[in-house]
């Protein structure tokens, strides 16, 4: 039979704040599947969430398309795009992305790394500023052994075990 493909997603910003968070029993790890494959999510908030509030939880859902993410958005612009009670910001551009195309992310005044999931199966990667390390099938936003730092701007879609170019970004101000 066909070999099931693994992807392995990593969220925290720093290796102290996983450290510090599993010593406290506040890491949790996911999985869901997607038609390319299951997904394991690791995840070590530095927000002080609690891990069982589901509208934090990830992947966020809009329409058949999910996201996993980072980011800290401009709490203006936040205010500007929310409509619902949902007060998870990178939903917002999961439903900006959805609503308008991955433009959206042009206009989004903040800083993010993103991992998202089309409904047929299509797997994007894009960052401005966070960070966001590849190296085959595992993405995460701490660096380690062999992975690569991809650039700011730059929408890679994950196709055949490889990272190809879709789209990039006008550059913004968040930028580096």
């Amino acid at each position: 039979g066909e070999k099931e493909k693994i992807f392995l997603v990593s969220q925290t910003s720093e290796r102290r704040v996983l450290e510090q968070n599993q010593k406290r029993g506040k890491v949790s790890l996911s999985s869901f599947e997607t038609p390319n494959g299951k997904f394991y999510h690791f995840r070590a908030p530095t927000s002080g969430c609690d891990l069982n509030n589901l509208s934090e939880a990830y992947p966020l859902t809009y329409k058949g398309w999910g996201l996993i993410g980072n980011g800290v958005i401009n709490e203006s612009f936040f205010k500007s795009i929310k409509d619902e009670e949902n007060n998870n910001d990178l939903y917002y551009i999961l439903k900006g992305i959805v609503n308008e195309g991955f433009q959206f992310l042009e206009k989004v005044e903040g800083c993010f790394a993103l991992t998202i999931f089309s409904p047929s199966g299509q797997i994007y990667l894009i960052k401005n500023t966070f960070p966001l390390y590849c190296n085959g099938p595992i993405f995460s936003s701490v660096k380690f052994e062999g992975s690569e730092l991809l650039e700011d701007g730059n929408l890679l879609n994950w196709t055949d075990d490889k990272l190809e170019m879709k789209l990039k970004l006008k550059e913004s101000p968040f930028m580096i």
